[in-house]
């Protein structure tokens, strides 16, 4: 028996180091991203939980790839929380111990649980650990899931931590990177957020020639750890989440989108997948959508996508297809029809618990050039927009919002300054209520200039439409997205122009949103 399983392992590690070595020389590599909806019992053990969940991945992965005619995929990423999800509920109940029991204790870099299975039998969850390798072994693909990690910090495991965790698994099942989520959001009082001391940006190398930076969810809003990784020369990124949509701005697809183009990157985003509120996939290469999973109109989603992907980034052009020309301020013939001092006052409903305060004013149907500025003490959005017809307002009033604030999202560590320039459909003006996923009309040439206090913020374009036909939402590529310096290096000036709606397409929101922290965490 022991012979047959090193023949196997062998023969496993031979196909792995072939199919590594013809990726190598290619000018691309195949990613995919699971959407999963957790399964289990809040009741039952976290093991067969724990299990329960694994299977159904491997389900779809097998359906999908194998079944399917593909599994050639290099690398494979797995959503947020599916693992720990019913823990969480229980959690919310009965306390932190009860999530506990869904931890691991990782295996050191570079160990293989799949090839020890013996050593992790006895240990907390060990069993899954080994299963996990085994996958990313069996596939023969990288493999980047989300699970729980404990850190205990005093003798006798009193006193622990449990980090929301990125594992990264090569193709033979060995670990070679782990990460612990920078950001936390909702789970303060369950899940630990790692102090400066505990801050690691974390990345590995693959043998195709592609570093892969690890982020989770509400990372991706904030300038670091990814801003620490571009900067080493890192440019494709694994990306788990189980983010929550508020439309009419700032779903999965539309952020996923928005952060590939204005970071230059590739994203490979796997998001969880249990309803409209919970859902958005994709695969995205500098700004530019290679496969996406969002419908508005499914209950849960099970499914997996893949794409070939381009090793090599930055060669975007500065001004790219679908950018009609300029619609600056100085442009001849543009109509000024709202200034400072001349916007009303709206409330913007963004998250259960959270109210922003913004400068508002209504759109109105424009032929030629017009311009609306709102300003404030720290921010500027001026929007300009031509040949464009707004939708009815029996679902709204057609707005453009500027909001900066400092907020706590609720169960959250961090406080941030939360900033937007945002044109969307103000559903119930001047309190713009959410969600919902109504067009706001037929936006022509447009283009925002946001001016933000301070420098080095991230700042993400939103851009998405809804097809007519279909009754379906999709993110979008803006036309162009630049960013530089004012006042002598002290703002940050963000531009970002709109592709024109055609045919049956309609505009949902465009804007940009940044979100900075109120403390400095030093790395």
């Amino acid at each position: 028996m022991k012979t047959v399983l090193l023949v196997v392992a062998t023969v496993v590690a031979l196909l792995c180091r072939f199919r590594g070595a013809l990726a190598d020389g290619s000018k691309s590599y195949k990613g995919a991203v699971v959407t999963f909806t957790p399964v289990g019992d809040p009741s039952s053990s976290a093991a067969s939980n724990l299990d329960l969940n694994l299977l159904g991945i491997e389900e779809v992965i097998q359906d999908k790839l194998i079944d399917g005619g593909g599994g050639d995929d290099d690398i494979v990423v797995l959503p947020e929380l599916v693992f720990y999800y019913v823990g969480l509920e229980r959690a919310l109940r009965d306390g932190k111990d009860a999530l506990r029991e869904y931890a691991l204790a990782l295996s050191p870099l570079g160990t293989n649980p799949c090839l020890s299975r013996h050593v992790w039998q006895g240990k907390q969850n060990g069993e899954f650990l080994s299963r996990l390798s085994c996958t990313a072994r069996t596939l023969g693909s990288y493999l980047v899931a989300n699970v729980l990690e404990v850190v205990v910090e005093a003798e006798g495991e009193e006193k622990y931590k449990l980090f929301n965790t990125d594992v990264a698994f090569d193709r033979s099942g060995a670990l070679v990177a782990k990460y612990w989520k920078w950001h936390t959001f909702g789970l303060d009082s369950l899940i630990d957020e790692p102090d400066a001391k505990e801050r690691s940006p974390s990345s590995f190398e693959t043998d195709f020639g592609v570093t892969f930076g690890l982020f989770i969810c509400f990372d991706i809003e904030f300038e670091n750890p990814t801003q620490v990784l571009l900067d080493r020369g890192v440019s494709h990124f694994a990306y788990s989440s189980a983010w929550v949509n508020n439309p009419p701005f700032g779903f999965a697809t539309e952020i996923q989108q928005g952060w590939s183009r204005a970071t230059g990157a590739a994203l490979l985003a796997a998001n969880i997948g249990t309803d409209p509120s919970r859902s958005g996939s994709g695969i995205f290469f500098e700004g530019k959508e290679l496969a996406s999973d969002f419908d508005v109109n499914s209950a849960r989603a099970d499914r997996i996508i893949s794409a070939e992907i381009p090793k090599r980034v930055g060669q975007r052009r500065p001004a790219d297809e679908g950018y009609d020309g300029p619609l600056s301020s100085e442009a001849s013939g543009v109509d000024h029809l709202a200034l400072d001092g001349q916007s009303q006052t709206c409330t913007l409903d963004f998250l259960a618990g959270v109210a922003l305060n913004a400068s508002c004013v209504p759109m109105e149907d424009s032929e030629g050039p017009a311009k609306y500025t709102l300003a404030g003490d720290d921010l500027e959005c001026s929007l300009t927009v031509a040949n464009s017809t707004f939708g009815s307002e029996s679902f709204g009033v057609p707005t453009l919002v500027a909001f900066s604030e400092i907020i706590r999202f609720p169960g959250t560590v961090e406080a941030v300054n939360y900033k937007g320039c945002i044109l969307l459909l103000c559903s119930d003006f001047p309190r713009c209520s959410s969600p919902h996923w109504h067009a706001l009309g037929k936006l022509g040439s447009a283009e925002i200039i946001g001016t933000f206090d301070g420098v080095s913020q991230r700042a993400i374009p939103l851009f998405s439409g809804v097809d007519e036909e279909k009754q379906n939402v999709f993110s979008r590529e803006v036309g162009q997205y630049s960013t530089g310096q004012g006042r002598g290096g002290s703002q940050t000036i963000v531009r970002v122009a709109n592709v024109e709606d055609r045919g049956g397409t309609s505009t949902l929101n465009f804007g940009i949103i940044s979100v900075k922290e109120e403390h400095k965490n030093s790395f």
